[in-house]
C-alpha cells in the first residue's frame, strides 16, 4: 500500500510540474498581430508569435508584373523597388520576421505588398530541359541557335548585340510549366508535347502552338507554344515553323495560265501607297485613311496638282512575315511608298525615313521604293523627310 501510494503521489507532482511549465510559457509568448495591405487596402492578417507563424496566400499578380514580397514601408518608387527591405518569406511568416518591425508601445506591425514589372527580353526562348523526353540538349541548341541568329541576320537584325536568352527548364510538365509562368518572361517554348498537364488554357497562359515533327533528335510529336506577341516573336515563331515543322507544297501551277492583259496607261494611279496591315507596325485603316486625305489636301494646295488628276492607290498588307510582305510588294511591283514597317530586307528602296511613331511603335520607317518614277511620289516623301508635322499624322492623337 505505501508503494501504491509514493507511485500516485509522484505522478501527482509531476502533472502539477508540467502546468506549471505550461503557464511558463505562455508567459514568454508576446503575440504580434500582422496586417497585409496591397495598393492601400486590407489583403489579410495573422498572429504570430515564438512559438506560432503565420501563413498568408500568395497574392494575385497583375498581368506583366511579379509579386516581390512585403515590406513596412509606405512608399517607394520603381526604381527603388530592388533595394526594398523585403521579408525573407512571402508566405509563411515567423515571428522572428516581424519582431523588430514593431513601433515600441505597439502590437501590430502592417506590412505593404511589393510588386515590379516583368523585365522582359528582346527575346527568351525556353527548350524542355528534359533530353530524353523532348530530344533537345545543350548541342542541339547551339546549333539552333546560329540558324536562328543566321535568318536574324537575314531580316536586318543583329542578333549578337540583342538581349536574347535561350533557357532549359527541367521537372515534369507542371513543375517546368509552373517555373516558365513564375518567370513570366518567356516569348517561346520548344520541346514540349504538350502544356495540359499544367492545366495551361489557350489564349490565357499561351497564345498559339504548333507541331513541329522536324524538331529534336529521334523523338516525335514535339511543339513550339508562343506566350508572348511581338513583331520580333512572330517573325521567330513564322521561322520556327517553316524550319521545323511540316514542309509547306506549293499547288502544281496552271502549266498554261490566261495571260494577263497590261492595263490601260490612263488608269494607272499615279501614286500608290503601301503599309503593313499588321498590330506591330501601329498603323490601322482609320490611321491610313485619314493619311491620305492630308496628303491630297497638301499636295493639292502646296504643290498644286489637279484634283481631277491626282489618283492615290493604297494597298494593305497584312502578311505577319516581312519576307512575305516584301514578295507580295515585289510581286505587285506597283508600290511608290511603304509605311509601318521595321526590317525591309527584300524590298529595294531609294531613301528611307527612319524612327517614325507609327500608333504605339517607335521605330517605324517611310520608304522610297527604288522602282518608283512618281513625282508625285517623290513629292510626298520629301514633305515627310522635311515636315515633323506631317509625321505626325501616324502618332496617336493625345
Amino acid at each position: 500500500m505505501k508503494k501504491h501510494f509514493l507511485a500516485a503521489a509522484f505522478a501527482i507532482i509531476m502533472c502539477l510540474t508540467a502546468l506549471a511549465g505550461c503557464s511558463l510559457v505562455r508567459g514568454f509568448e508576446k503575440d504580434v498581430y500582422v496586417v497585409f495591405n496591397i495598393d492601400g487596402e486590407y489583403y489579410d492578417s495573422c498572429t504570430v508569435n515564438i512559438f506560432n507563424n503565420g501563413v498568408i496566400a500568395q497574392p494575385e499578380e497583375p498581368k506583366g508584373k511579379r509579386f516581390k514580397g512585403w515590406t513596412v514601408q509606405t512608399e517607394w518608387t520603381v526604381e527603388e523597388i530592388p533595394t526594398l527591405e523585403l521579408l525573407e518569406n512571402t508566405r509563411i511568416i515567423r515571428y522572428d520576421d516581424v519582431k523588430d518591425l514593431v513601433e515600441k508601445g505597439s502590437e501590430c506591425v502592417v506590412l505593404n505588398g511589393v510588386f515590379a514589372d516583368i523585365v522582359r527580353h528582346d527575346l527568351k526562348i525556353a527548350w524542355y530541359g528534359k533530353s530524353d523526353t523532348s530530344g533537345i540538349d545543350e548541342a542541339y541548341m547551339e546549333e539552333f541557335k546560329t540558324k536562328l541568329y543566321g535568318h536574324l541576320t537575314s531580316q536586318s537584325y543583329t542578333p549578337e548585340s540583342m538581349d536574347i536568352v535561350f533557357q532549359p527548364y527541367d521537372g515534369n510538365v507542371s513543375s517546368s510549366c509552373g517555373a516558365i509562368k513564375k518567370d513570366g518572361d518567356v516569348d517561346i517554348m520548344l520541346g514540349w508535347k504538350s502544356v495540359s498537364g499544367a492545366q495551361w488554357v489557350k489564349g490565357e497562359d499561351y497564345l498559339d502552338e504548333v507541331n513541329l515533327p522536324k524538331l529534336g533528335l529521334n523523338i516525335t510529336d514535339r511543339r513550339a507554344h508562343k506566350l508572348y506577341d511581338s513583331e520580333l516573336v512572330n517573325l521567330v515563331y513564322d521561322w520556327i515553323q517553316k524550319e521545323y515543322g511540316e514542309p509547306v507544297v506549293d499547288p502544281t501551277p496552271d502549266p498554261d495560265p490566261e495571260p494577263t492583259p497590261d492595263p490601260d496607261p490612263s488608269e494607272k494611279p499615279n501614286l500608290v501607297i503601301g503599309w503593313w496591315d499588321y498590330s506591330s507596325s501601329g498603323l490601322t485603316k482609320e490611321v491610313m485613311d485619314n493619311a491620305v486625305i492630308a496628303i491630297t489636301n497638301y499636295l493639292v494646295t502646296e504643290k498644286g496638282y489637279s484634283v481631277d488628276n491626282l489618283t492615290i492607290e493604297i494597298n494593305a498588307y497584312s502578311q505577319n512575315k516581312v519576307a512575305d510582305v516584301a514578295a507580295a510588294v515585289n510581286s505587285d511591283n506597283n508600290v511608290d511608298i511603304m509605311f509601318g514597317l521595321k526590317a525591309y530586307t527584300g524590298i529595294e528602296i531609294a531613301k528611307k525615313i527612319d524612327d517614325v511613331q507609327m500608333g504605339g511603335s517607335l521605330d517605324r520607317r517611310i520608304l522610297l521604293l527604288k522602282r518608283s518614277t512618281s513625282t508625285v511620289a517623290s513629292d510626298v516623301y520629301t514633305w515627310f523627310e522635311t515636315n515633323e508635322d506631317a509625321r505626325k499624322l501616324f502618332a496617336p492623337s493625345v
